[in-house]
Parts: C-alpha cells; sequence; structure tokens
C-alpha cells in the first residue's frame, strides 16, 4: 500500500469515526430533549389534575354552602313563622261582656331592692297610651297594693315599676298579680309567689 493510500484511509477513518461522533452526540441529545419534553408534559398534566382537583373541591364546598345557607333561611323562616304566629296572637284581643277589651298583663320580675319590694309588668296583647297598672300583693287576709303608670311600645305595653317599702309587708310567703284597667280595657294576670325574710 502506498503512502498515499494509507493516508487516505487514514482520514476515512478519522472521518468515519467524526461522523459517528456526531450521531451519538446527536442521539444524546435528542433522548435529552425528549426527556425534558416528557418532564414538562408530566408536571403540565399534574398541574392539570390538580387544578381539576381544586376545581372539584370548590364545587363540593359551593353545595355544602349552599345547603347550609338553605338550611340557614329555613330556619330563619320557621322562627319568623312562629313570632309571626305569636305576635298575631298576641294582638287578637277579645271582650268581655260589658264590651271592653280584655287585657293579658303579665309579671316581668320581682325584687327586694334596699329595703323595698320592686315589681314590674307588662301588658302583652294591647297597645294603647293611657292605663293603669295596679299591682295588688296578698298574704291571707293582708292586702297591699300599688298603682303604676304605663310606658306605650310599638306592641305592647309596659307597666312602670313600683316600689313599696319593706315595712308594710310581714314576713312569709306573699302573692302578687296586675290588675289593668283603662277606658277600652281591663284584665289581670296569674299572681306569683315570692318570700319575705
Amino acid at each position: 500500500m502506498t503512502k498515499k493510500q494509507k493516508s487516505s484511509k487514514t482520514a476515512f477513518k478519522h472521518i468515519i469515526g467524526i461522523v459517528l461522533a456526531v450521531l451519538v452526540v446527536a442521539a444524546v441529545t435528542c433522548g435529552v430533549i425528549a426527556f425534558m419534553r416528557q418532564l414538562e408534559h408530566e408536571k403540565d398534566k399534574e398541574k392539570d389534575n390538580a387544578q381539576n382537583r381544586n376545581t372539584a373541591s370548590d364545587i363540593l364546598k359551593t353545595e355544602d354552602d349552599l345547603k347550609d345557607e338553605e338550611k340557614v333561611a329555613e330556619s330563619s323562616n320557621t322562627a319568623k313563622d312562629i313570632m309571626d304566629a305569636e305576635a298575631e296572637q298576641k294582638t287578637v284581643v277579645e271582650q268581655d261582656d260589658s264590651g271592653l277589651k280584655i287585657a293579658k298583663p303579665e309579671i316581668s320580675f320581682i325584687a327586694d331592692e334596699n329595703g323595698q319590694i320592686a315589681v314590674g309588668g307588662q301588658v302583652t296583647n294591647i297597645n294603647e297610651t293611657e292605663g293603669t297598672c295596679t299591682y295588688v300583693f296578698t298574704k291571707g287576709d293582708s292586702e297591699v297594693s300599688a298603682s303604676a303608670g304605663i310606658l306605650p311600645n310599638p306592641s305592647y305595653i309596659s307597666c312602670e315599676t313600683a316600689r313599696i317599702d319593706k315595712s308594710k309587708f310581714t314576713s312569709g310567703v306573699w302573692s302578687v298579680k296586675i290588675e289593668y284597667k283603662s277606658k277600652t280595657a281591663e284584665g289581670a294576670s296569674e299572681a306569683q309567689s315570692f318570700t319575705i325574710q
């Protein structure tokens, strides 16, 4: 083999080596690019899944919130219906044989305050601007009474508080009731018991 042939064969081997090296580098580069794309694709899929999970969770939460709101609305409607029925019941006013409205007073509190017996009440079924609340205390044959004015409210009457000196009472169990009287209505509450020491 001539020197020229040897040189050409060596050059050919070098060229083939370079081509092979370029092909290996290209193959590795393509593999790396494909791997990176696969990773990005997996990340995108995971992101989509997370968004879908969040959306589904939000939808479920929204449905639960709506159910809760419906329950609250139903509950407040029921409470409103009950309050309306009670208000309606209170505003239905019967009349006695003399044509006067039958008032329904009730005792709100009885207290022993600094040597005085304090008592307060209200008339729940009527609302007017003139009338008198009389607190009548009884124990056996003993009786103590005190009259008080009224304070009209939007839907009922408050009886002003009466304060009676404790010296007017003997110790023991007493009962008290309110008698309400006006030009158009009258009525008495049930008696409530309390003890004086």
